[in-house]
């Protein structure tokens, strides 16, 4: 963020997993009280498992749908594997600092002021999130269709793709590319369910 403020949100494994569903659940209730911008572009790791995968890609679609969102359009950018340094990695370098200085960690909650302690100048917002925070994605993945071929009728290779794309202008179309650079091509697939004798 560009006031440089840190959001951590935290759960343990008796509430909820790691998938897609609980980082889908995460980025609607940030990007619900804390984005106010049209465009927004999110940066992340490679994670097949809960960043990249059909499950976000239908979150973001979702987003730039809804008028109660701000957020017209997302850019989601994966970062390649070994050769990444986010922000986020110092802060959580800095969480693994300060707890040597916790011995005192007995119960999940304990985390909340190992977290919320880990950084002085500017301390994380911390979150700690409930079963009900969580949302499943099961009924946007159900109103589209993963579909295995672009508009050019090539092979979508999930795990090579770089950069996702999507806004309101285009609903259910997912643009994406196997490259980073801005001067790379987009393609395209359309998730949307065809209506039988439509074509």
């Amino acid at each position: 963020m560009v006031d440089d403020q840190a959001f951590m949100y935290l759960w343990n494994e008796s509430v909820a997993s790691r998938g897609p569903d609980e980082i889908a659940s995460t980025l609607l209730k940030y990007i619900a009280h804390n984005v106010k911008t049209e465009n927004l572009i999110a940066y992340t790791d490679c994670c097949g498992g809960q960043n990249r995968n059909f499950k976000i890609a239908m979150l973001w679609n979702y987003i730039v749908q809804r008028e109660d969102y701000t957020v017209t359009s997302v850019d989601h950018k994966f970062l390649l594997s070994g050769h990444t340094f986010l922000p986020n990695d110092q802060d959580f370098a800095l969480i693994e600092k300060n707890k040597r200085y916790h011995s005192n960690v007995f119960v999940p909650h304990d985390w909340v002021r190992v977290v919320a302690t880990a950084r002085k100048d500017k301390p994380f917002i911390v979150t700690e999130l409930e079963q009900s925070h969580f949302v499943s994605t099961d009924e946007l993945v159900k109103q589209c269709i993963n579909r295995k071929m672009n508009a050019s009728h090539q092979k979508v290779e999930w795990l090579k793709i770089q950069w996702i794309h999507f806004d309101r202008d285009h609903p259910n179309v997912m643009f994406f590319k196997y490259s980073l650079s801005p001067d790379a091509y987009f393609t395209s697939v359309d998730f949307t369910k065809k209506i039988r004798g439509q074509y």
